[in-house]
């Protein structure tokens, strides 16, 4: 007696974390779309990410082909360039939390990636195709900067005045087209033209403004929203020609802002030379608070190596007063001002993130950036493959062979069979059960996996049935009948599974994608079939028994 009750126990155990796995799926899918869309952003994320993920096949999602830019490596080092991209874009995708990827090399130079849910074209493009080359650069502010743009407009003169009458004179005649008016009959285009003539700098379109008061040593360098362009072209042909010292760089901050009557873009003068990289933070989170000036809004905070401690707590230390900016693939996210030595192994780059943004960003640091440019060749939001008639079909017919299977055990088996019925939706409650906590992905092949082991604990209960009649046809008592029939079944049960278990492991290790999920269910099914005939079946069984005799088993 002893025995049955921790056996009970521990069905008791396993039918509540059951339940409790299975509740996030269950409450999402009977939810109405207008109660989920009522629901606060981060409950609904919550819930999601806590129920049962579905398949490319099941769900749709994004289907994208990635290709290497040759241009940027040699041919020789091709081969050794795309098994980088394929870990860091794989590392990537793990840490954002996308279920079940498809990530596989195509030919000599490209990359395969499925990722079922994901229907943003944009995300998907930022998360996989951003390098992610992480710098902290020191930047030189005031005279030094203002020199370098005076060399600019000195050895720029005329080609200034050239890309500044050509940008105005395109834009004026827009302005004027979108006002009706005619510009050869209002003689605005001579006024314009006139104006254009007196021409325009470099300096007078950039504006310094101070930080932290007039007295302050450092500035902003801002440039309003319709000088973006001009600016941005000058600076290219600054560039190409030389005219820009070879040990700085102008960089542009990572996003236009709104102001009172324009938009607006910051530029720094940043030194070439990074006192640290992306290869030396050990890891990258979301957090908040990191900004006090934006106390509510999430940040990125990143906690560095040993040898990138080092090389803060000197950077810092010989450079009190500077500022250090935070550059990510050649965009300035933050520049704060170096007040004190920082011998912290922490970091973070602030800015105005929301949480997507933040985790994205988060994320391509961590993961590491990639060996060399990727190129979308080929990107589309793809549907459920078979449509949700055609998947509503199968659930169907499952659900009719279930049926079937559960009436013949009845009718074959009597209450015996009943039992075996309950074990069955036991079973299935437990591998869903499963998947929802080792967040594990249902696909397909998944669903046919299922449907595997449901006839395979059929199986090990017909077994255990038989076994149980043969002892009885012998004379035996019920009760031996039914310690001798599981005894003589278990070792037949174990044998063919652990087989099928190897199989499963094997096609885990070597397949990928919708194969890998196939294997989980295969593997949690065996071990759920396992549980609920040698188990469960048992327990009942001996339950009964132990309270009053039984003549004859209803089997």
């Amino acid at each position: 007696m002893g025995t049955v009750k921790w056996r009970a126990i521990l069905i008791a155990i396993v039918v509540m974390a059951a339940l409790y796995y299975l509740y996030p799926t269950l409450k999402l899918a009977s939810l109405p779309d207008e109660e989920k869309a009522a629901m606060p952003a981060e409950e609904l994320a919550d819930l999601h990410n806590r129920a049962i993920h579905l398949g490319l096949d099941l769900q749709g999602g994004m289907h994208v082909v990635l290709e290497v830019d040759k241009s940027a490596i040699a041919e020789e080092d091709l081969d050794n360039v795309v098994n980088r991209a394929e870990t860091v874009i794989r590392n990537r995708i793990d840490k954002f939390g996308v279920a079940e990827p498809l990530i596989q090399k195509q030919g000599k130079d490209r990359l395969v990636v499925q990722l079922a849910g994901v229907k943003d074209e944009q995300q998907a493009k930022e998360l996989l195709g951003r390098m992610a080359l992480l710098e902290f650069r020191l930047l030189k502010e005031g005279d030094e900067f203002r020199q370098v743009i005076a060399a600019v407009d000195d050895s720029l003169e005329v080609e200034i005045r050239e890309i500044t009458a050509g940008v105005e004179a395109e834009e004026f005649e827009r302005e004027l087209e979108e006002a009706g008016l005619d510009a050869d009959t209002t003689g605005l285009r001579e006024e314009r033209e006139a104006e254009i003539a007196e021409g325009r700098t470099l300096a007078s379109m950039i504006t310094f403004i101070p930080l932290g008061g007039e007295r302050s040593v450092h500035e902003n360098a801002m440039v309003a929203g319709k000088y973006i362009p001009v600016v941005k072209r000058i600076l290219e042909m600054a560039e190409e020609r030389g005219i820009i010292p070879a040990d700085v760089e102008v960089l542009w901050d990572y996003e236009v802002q709104q102001g009172k009557d324009d938009t607006f873009q910051y530029i720094y003068l940043a030194e070439r030379k990074a006192q640290l990289t992306g290869k030396h933070v050990k890891r990258a989170s979301v957090a908040f608070g990191l900004d006090p000036e934006y106390p509510n809004m999430p940040g990125v905070r990143m906690e560095l190596n040993r040898v990138g401690r080092s090389l803060f707590a000197r950077t810092t230390g010989e450079n009190v007063g500077r500022r250090l900016a935070i550059v990510l693939d050649g965009k300035v996210h933050s520049a704060p001002n170096i007040k004190e030595k920082i011998r912290s192994a922490t970091a973070s780059i602030t800015g105005r993130f929301d949480a997507d943004t933040a985790k994205e960003l988060a994320v391509v640091i961590e993961a590491g950036a990639l060996p060399a440019p990727l190129l979308f060749a080929e990107e589309r939001t793809v549907g459920p493959s078979l449509g949700r008639d055609s998947i509503a079909a199968g659930v169907r017919a499952a659900l009719i062979g279930l049926a079937s299977v559960a009436v013949f055990m009845v009718v074959y088996y009597q209450l015996s069979g009943l039992l075996a019925d309950f074990a069955l939706i036991l079973n299935i409650m437990i591998i869903l059960a499963a998947l929802g906590a080792v967040r594990g992905t249902l696909t397909l092949p998944g669903i046919a996996g299922i449907i595997l082991t449901i006839g395979m604990a059929v199986d090990a209960n017909v077994l255990i049935f038989e076994r149980i009649r043969e002892e009885l046809a012998l004379g035996k008592t019920v009760r031996r009948a039914i310690k001798d029939g599981y005894s003589r079944a278990f070792y037949t049960i174990i044998d063919a599974n652990v087989t099928t278990l190897v199989a499963a492991a094997v096609l885990y290790q070597f397949g990928t994608g919708p194969i890998r999920g196939f294997a989980v269910t295969l593997s949690i099914g065996i071990l759920a079939s396992m549980f609920t005939a040698i188990v469960v079946t048992r327990t009942v069984f001996d339950g009964i028994t132990s309270v009053r005799r039984i003549g004859k088993l209803s089997i």
